[in-house]
């Protein structure tokens, strides 16, 4: 078996990667919740497209393969962003008592509901909570809930329960993602192999076949035997 490691293996690893660390920006409080589809869609449907267009050994596009990796990159660019996120509460996050000053995101077709805090100060909490504890619950303006947020501003507000979860299973899963993405990566950058049979007959005409420029060799006579008449 031929190494998995080649140029355009790599290439598409570095496609796909790329593209998770500049979706992992949905998960900073810039963006707001409603425009991660927009953030994010193109930046998966532009990678793929980036790595069809590289150059690759012979110019073989192995589609199977490669869309299979396009799809388990689909995994890594939703976990790079919590993952930011969860790293920034976990090394600098504060747990605080916040206040509810403002609920946005509630429509007929969508129930999904935007939470403005600010701290016990009354200072506004940069970003959004997306999740009220409990199942189904909702919040209401000045109702109290605990968060992490990050004095720094960068990452929205969080429920503890959140980064529990992501501290727990994102960095168990991520790792099987990468592994998973640079195996399918290294396989979609193979040339095709050329089967068995058609490699040895293609030596036996080679074989059988004259040296360029040279006549073939003649025919030594058996001792006692007449030269044929023509």
């Amino acid at each position: 078996m031929r190494s998995l490691v080649n140029r355009a293996g790599l290439r598409y690893f570095a496609v796909f990667t790329g593209a998770a660390l500049l979706g992992a920006v949905v998960a900073t409080a810039w963006v707001p919740p409603q425009a991660v589809v927009v953030v994010g869609t193109p930046l998966w449907i532009g990678a793929l497209i980036a790595a069809a267009l590289l150059p690759r050994p012979g110019g073989d596009l192995r589609v199977g393969l490669l869309a299979a990796a396009w799809l388990v990159a689909a995994l890594l660019m939703f976990l790079a962003p919590a993952l930011l996120w969860a790293t920034v509460l976990g090394v600098r996050g504060e747990r605080v008592e916040a206040t509810v000053t403002a609920i946005e995101g509630a429509t007929k077709r969508n129930r999904h509901l935007y939470y403005h805090l600010t701290d016990p100060a009354g200072t506004p909490i940069p970003g959004v909570l997306g999740r009220w504890p409990g199942e189904d619950a909702e919040g209401a303006v000045g109702a109290r809930v605990t968060v992490v947020r990050d004095p720094g501003g960068l990452v929205d507000p969080r429920l503890p329960v959140e980064l529990d979860e992501i501290l727990a299973t994102g960095l168990l899963v991520t790792p099987l993602v990468l592994a998973a993405l640079a195996w399918l990566c290294g396989l979609a950058g193979r040339p095709r192999q050329v089967p068995e049979v058609v490699s040895q007959a293609v030596r036996a005409v080679e074989a059988d076949q004259p040296a360029a420029g040279r006549r073939p060799a003649r025919r030594r006579r058996r001792p006692g035997r007449p030269p044929r008449r023509r």
